[in-house]
């Protein structure tokens, strides 16, 4: 079977389109989730999936808490069935609710049910989020594709900045530890296209 035709290939190939349409630079996001260049918004990441594993196990999360599956036209879902594989799932941090979407339109109805211009930076790892102060500041979403999912995750800009902060420093010193390890002469040229050998 060509693996254009398998249902999982092509609900993860959705969901990395969803995650660049909504975000401008992919590779920006996936370096701020990266665990050895950010490893405080890895944390958070790893938390979420851990915590929708937990609402879709059989009898939910430690508080009998399940997954609500939720869909815009009345339709079924079965997680447990191979045909509905190719579907995308959607996941806001904190929300038991997980947006089935076979179609644009299932998309943008649950980011209207969802979204909205001021809302609550969802990542808070700075003591002057935006986030926490009386007055409303703008968030931006910051979607991350894991698999067939597309975690909704929402960032305040001094969060953001923060965050890009901690990757590029922590970018810079692997790139400085790798450098330590090389032979006198030989550097390390960080635009190569040629992946790094052990």
């Amino acid at each position: 079977m060509s693996p254009a035709l398998n249902l999982t290939t092509q609900g993860i190939e959705k969901a990395e389109y969803i995650e660049a349409y909504l975000n401008e630079d992919t590779a920006h996001t996936a370096a701020l989730f990266d665990p050895a260049w950010s490893p405080v918004l890895h944390d958070i990441l790893v938390a979420e999936i851990q915590a929708l594993h937990a609402l879709e196990r059989e009898g939910g999360n430690e508080d009998g808490i399940t997954a609500e599956y939720k869909t815009f036209r009345g339709e079924t879902y079965n997680p447990h069935d191979p045909d509905d594989g190719g579907v995308v799932l959607l996941k806001w941090p904190h929300d038991r609710r997980i947006f089935v979407c076979r179609s644009n339109a299932d998309r943008f109805g649950a980011m209207l049910d969802n979204m909205g211009p001021s809302g609550i930076c969802d990542v808070q790892i700075v003591e002057d989020c935006h986030s926490l102060c009386l007055v409303d500041q703008p968030i931006r979403p910051l979607p991350i594709a894991c698999g067939r999912v597309v975690l909704m995750f929402e960032i305040c800009l001094a969060c953001e900045a923060k965050a890009g902060q901690m990757a590029e420093t922590n970018f810079k010193i692997s790139v400085m530890e790798a450098q330590a390890k090389l032979l006198r002469d030989a550097t390390i040229d960080p635009g190569s296209r040629v992946p790094p050998r052990p």
